[in-house]
C-alpha cells in the first residue's frame, strides 16, 4: 500500500520521541524521515520540543548510570548469568554525549525546527 498524507506538515511532540526510546533509525521515526528526506512530508518540531527532548536525554543518562552501578551491586550469583565483559565503566558525559549526537544526527536530517517564543 502506498502512504499517502492529507498534509504534508507534520510535527513531533516529545512523546513521540519518548515512545520510541530514542530509536531515530527505526520503526515509524525511520519511516517518517525518509518521507521527509523525499520531501513528501515537511518535519516540524517546536523549539520547546526540542528542549523538552534534550531534558528527557539528560534524564536518561543519570538514569543510565544509576543503572550500571546497581547492577555492579547484585550478588555473585545473580553476576554469573550476566556474559563477562558486558558491563563497564562508563560515564554520564560519554552517555549523554552519544544520546545528543543520535538526537542531533535525526534532527539534521529530518524536522524543521520551528522557533516558538514564549
Amino acid at each position: 500500500m502506498a502512504d499517502s498524507a492529507k498534509t504534508r506538515n507534520v510535527f513531533l511532540d516529545t512523546e513521540v520521541f519518548d515512545r520510541h526510546v530514542h530509536g531515530y533509525a527505526e520503526g515509524n521515526l525511520e519511516r517518517i524521515a525518509q518521507l521527509s528526506a523525499l520531501a513528501d512530508v515537511k518535519l516540524l518540531m517546536t523549539t520547546i520540543t526540542e528542549r523538552e527532548v534534550r531534558a528527557h536525554l539528560e534524564k536518561d543518562a543519570k538514569n543510565t548510570v544509576k543503572q550500571l552501578k546497581t547492577i555492579k551491586r547484585l550478588p555473585r550469583t545473580a553476576k554469573k548469568h550476566i556474559p563477562t565483559g558486558t558491563i563497564h565503566e562508563v560515564e554520564e558525559q560519554t552517555i549523554r554525549q552519544e544520546l545528543f549526537e543520535d538526537f542531533d544526527k535525526f534532527c539534521n536530517v529530518s524536522p524543521e525546527v520551528a522557533q516558538v517564543v514564549s
